[in-house]
């Protein structure tokens, strides 16, 4: 199982993430990903590639995503 984490303290509200994988992401009423803050939550393999888009382009490398075996 997949995992991401969207680091509360480096999010700038940029939304990149958003573009990058709007299935996965969404922007809070503040315009910050909405799972800022959340710790990790699980990631359903069919949006690994997504959050990997997501997490690379992030300016601010706030998106973070492991693969637990």
């Amino acid at each position: 199982m997949a995992k991401f984490f969207v680091d509360e303290a480096l999010c700038q509200g940029h939304g990149d993430c958003f573009r990058a994988a709007p299935k996965l992401f969404t922007p809070d009423e503040d315009g910050f990903n909405s799972d800022s803050g959340k710790g990790w939550v699980e990631l359903p393999p069919e949006r690994l590639a997504e959050a990997r888009a997501a997490e690379d382009v992030c300016p601010e490398t706030a998106i973070r995503v492991i693969e637990d075996d």
